[in-house]
């Protein structure tokens, strides 16, 4: 089985740079709020998904990152994506095809450009507290995750 994946590297817009060199705890101590860069890129990819919102790449692209720097954890996730995003087409998941390689890639990244454009309009207003906007945005989300009806059943 010959995984094509496993080489490719995956494009960000330049203009997100920014929010990577804002939320990148060892490029920005006081407002990084991430450990890697792996961690941002999955974050506006759920981000993305979660408020279904799709942004084609232009004006640019940033560095890409590799895809054998995400963990496998993060890169069944992104399996899981294609399958939301194709409806449950396994066949999509065949990392042999690169036809398929090459729209799976898209996806994954037109998802992670739509939550970066999110991020990015969140901290641009205030940069110097986007530990704290980052915060309460991942507090939102996970709030929007659980329906009320459900939250006696978890004690929250």
């Amino acid at each position: 089985m010959n995984n094509l994946l496993v080489s490719k590297r995956l494009k960000k817009a330049k203009d997100k740079d920014i929010v990577f060199e804002t939320l990148d705890i060892k490029k920005n101590k006081k407002t990084g709020f991430f450990q890697k860069m792996t961690e941002i890129y999955v974050f506006a990819l759920a981000l993305g998904i979660k408020e279904k919102k799709i942004s084609s790449i232009s004006g640019g692209f940033g560095e890409p990152i590799a895809i054998d720097l995400f963990t496998d954890e993060q890169q069944k996730y992104f399996d899981t994506v294609i399958l939301f995003h194709e409806a449950g087409d396994v066949t999509k998941l065949n990392k042999e095809n690169d036809e398929n390689i090459a729209s799976y890639m898209k996806t994954i990244e037109e998802y992670t450009n739509g939550g970066l454009e999110i991020i990015k309009d969140k901290i641009l207003v205030h940069p110097e507290d986007s530990f704290n906007i980052i915060s309460r945005l991942v507090t939102e989300q996970l709030n929007n995750i659980v329906p009320k009806e459900a939250e006696e059943d978890f004690g929250w």
